[in-house]
């Protein structure tokens, strides 16, 4: 599939004159200009590896060769796509440049120090291109390409933000899948299998393209692993027939799949096909009709989840220039409606690409070289509305860069996305990327790295009744989420520190459970950490409770806060995971709260048991009927008169903290359901 990272043909042939002319100013016989003229002569052949070796030979002899230099920083800045790798040789043609430097020196300068982020410098060597044409059927196209780039550094240096999301980070799906080759167009499958397209080396035998200088496109499938990790991918085609399938010599590329995963989509020959997954196992893929496949290039497609529109890609003359976005209705089975263009606002006279229809049915997705943007492709987003698309969005950072951001796709359910980059940082050329969503704390704790988050708490020295508690995170670990609670109860604070008010004598449970991000971490790292705070000193009750603590004011059901003005615990007496055993911490709310009921012998209460959502419902009825059984023992060996215990009952797994059959419950979240509450009341 030819993208905006992989059409080098007008590329090549513009920079070929800046190298046809060093290699006729080689006068003598030396042995570094006989390094340049192979490097040279590699370079027309498409043979960009063998000439960066005879372009580094060269170095070899002499650091400074300003030809040397120019050549293999053009060779891997704009014919490999190695803007980072480049530069230097680049920065030091410049600093040996002759009086009349190439100008093809100050455009790749450009590119290299915008591919970065650089804007500001990118900027300086565009505009020594002011008045510069190139050759005659190429200026058209340089003059709009550099008018671009200008707007892209602008638009770059008006946006310098960067504020890191706090529901969601962007991971490289790192060395299993990425190669120093490009990698791109992601495709996830039902089964979380990941289709994508390399340009990497198939076989031992298989020869460069000429045209940028790379392999030829292949399709990849790679498993998931039960940490949601891809292991390491194996070349695939249609049909698919493992070892024994008959690959293409020449381009196939994955193109979609649609949300129902039953047809896949596929690039051959600058045409769209497409395959029933039932058949791909025997059957090859079959073109698309002449009204998806009505130019001489069409490379990308997207089918909406009710099957009835195909949102596409061709660079149609008729267009508005470039590859733009089509729409066609389906009219029957393989049967589509005349293509409708989706026009301003979504497509440019630059190129569009990569459209993808997100769950709701209104939000396109898609890439663009056309609107405002940091630079080459960018992607964006528009709504419809019934009428109309709405203007563009750029997604902004960290999905987009500097460099190259494409083929963005989301998972069913909208909390994994995926999308190929050609930023600084990767592997190589273009990678595949990772977006996590992480809105909500359904997470369970991780069990690995137990020393990456650790809590400590300060003193407030101002305020006796006060502490601060203070979250640690390990080097390299960035936090996106926060949650705390104080006594099993989630407090409404979403930051690094908790502030703990002390309002009566006890232990304080602080739990704490933090979603963090981290460049290597495919998921999200979940880590959880509890820390037990005391007041230094017994708390007397203050004017406003000691009202409350005359109990012959009280009647009827108590509420909490009456309770413990009278020094009851209101906490929860909690319970391990298939156990009725009262634990120490349960023995301490107990002891508490026998001194209370022997105190004020005219409370009664009554004992309610519950479970965790595991186990049948027979056995967890049994179960928590067993937990409130060993708290009522326990109160009466504590002296506690048996007459005042009203009932005691075991609800099984009703009346949960956490529903665990709509959440992925932690064990966190398990152990809050596991419980013997207290309910009580004051009688005449």
């Amino acid at each position: 599939m030819e993208t905006g990272n992989t059409k080098n043909l007008k590329k090549i042939s513009i920079t070929f004159a800046c190298l046809a002319l060093l290699v006729t100013t080689f006068t003598a016989c030396s042995p570094i200009n006989r390094c340049l003229r192979k490097a040279a002569h590699q370079t027309e052949k498409g043979n960009l590896v063998e000439a960066k070796n005879w372009y580094l030979k060269a170095l070899q002899k002499d650091p400074d060769n300003y030809k040397a230099n120019l050549g293999l920083g053009i060779t891997l800045a704009e014919f490999m796509d190695r803007y980072d790798e480049g530069l230097p040789y680049l920065e030091k043609a410049l600093e040996k440049s002759p009086k009349d430097t190439f100008v093809d020196l100050f455009y790749a300068l450009g590119k290299c120090h915008e591919h970065k982020g650089q804007y500001s410098k990118a900027l300086t060597f565009y505009n020594r291109l002011d008045n510069v044409v190139a050759l005659a059927d190429d200026n058209t196209q340089f003059q709009m390409e550099l008018k671009k780039r200008k707007e892209d550094c602008s638009y770059g240096i008006a946006h310098p933000q960067y504020t890191p999301p706090k529901d969601w980070y962007v991971a490289n799906l790192g060395k299993g899948i990425n190669t120093e080759m490009p990698e791109y167009v992601p495709v996830i499958t039902p089964e979380n299998q990941l289709l994508f397209t390399s340009k990497r080396k198939d076989t031992p035998k298989e020869t460069i393209n000429y045209w940028d200088g790379k392999f030829f496109e292949s399709m990849y499938i790679a498993e998931a692993n039960a940490g949601g990790y891809y292991k390491s991918a194996r070349r695939y085609t249609l049909p698919d027939m493992f070892a024994k399938s008959r690959f293409r010599k020449h381009h196939e590329s994955v193109i979609s799949m649609s949300p129902d995963g039953k047809k896949l989509f596929v690039y051959r020959d600058a045409r769209i096909f497409e395959i029933d997954m039932n058949a791909r196992l025997k059957t090859e893929p079959k073109k698309m009709s002449k009204s998806v496949n009505f130019d001489y290039y069409q490379n990308h497609a997207y089918l909406t989840a009710d099957g009835q529109t195909l949102f596409f890609t061709s660079e149609s003359e008729g267009g508005l220039g470039g590859n733009d976005i089509y729409m066609s209705k389906r009219i029957s089975e393989g049967v589509w409606d005349k293509p409708t263009n989706l026009g301003a606002p979504v497509n440019t006279t630059y190129d569009e690409d990569a459209p993808f229809m997100a769950a709701d049915g209104k939000t396109l997705y898609f890439a663009s070289k056309g609107h405002e943007g940091y630079g080459s492709f960018d992607i964006y987003k528009t709504t419809f509305d019934g009428n109309n698309w709405s203007k563009p969005e750029n997604l902004g950072r960290p999905i987009n860069s500097a460099a190259h951001d494409i083929f963005m796709v989301q998972n069913n359910r909208g909390n994994i996305g995926y999308f190929s980059s050609s930023r600084s940082g990767g592997q190589g050329d273009m990678d595949l990327y990772k977006v996590n969503y992480v809105s909500d704390f359904n997470l369970p704790c991780s069990s690995e790295l137990p020393n990456a988050v650790s809590l400590s708490s300060t003193p407030d020295a101002n305020d006796k009744l006060a502490n601060t508690v203070t979250v640690k995170l390990a080097d390299g670990f960035t936090a996106l989420n926060y949650q705390w609670q104080q006594n099993g109860k989630i407090t409404e604070t979403n930051a690094p520190q908790l502030l703990v008010r002390f309002k009566e004598s006890g232990n304080y449970e602080i739990q704490l459970k933090v979603v963090a991000a981290c460049d290597t971490c495919l998921q999200p790292y979940v880590g959880c950490s509890n820390l037990t705070l005391q007041p230094e000193a017994e708390l007397t009750p203050t004017a406003t409770t000691a009202l409350v603590t005359d109990i012959n004011s009280m009647e009827g059901d108590l509420s909490d806060a009456q309770l413990r003005a009278l020094g009851f615990s209101t906490n929860s007496v909690l319970f391990n995971f298939n156990a009725y055993t009262l634990r120490e911490d349960a023995m301490a709310i107990l002891d508490t709260n026998a001194e209370v009921f022997k105190k004020y012998p005219q409370l009664m209460f009554d004992l309610n048991g519950y479970t965790d959502q595991r186990g049948t419902e027979k056995y967890n009825q049994r179960l928590s009927l067993n937990r409130v059984e060993a708290v009522r023992k326990y109160l009466i060996n504590k002296g506690v008169n048996k007459a005042q215990l009203r009932t005691k009952k075991g609800y099984g797994e009703t009346n949960f903290v956490y529903d665990c059959t709509v959440t992925n419950c932690d064990d966190a979240m398990h152990q809050a359901n596991r419980r013997v509450n207290f309910k009580v009341s004051k009688v005449k």
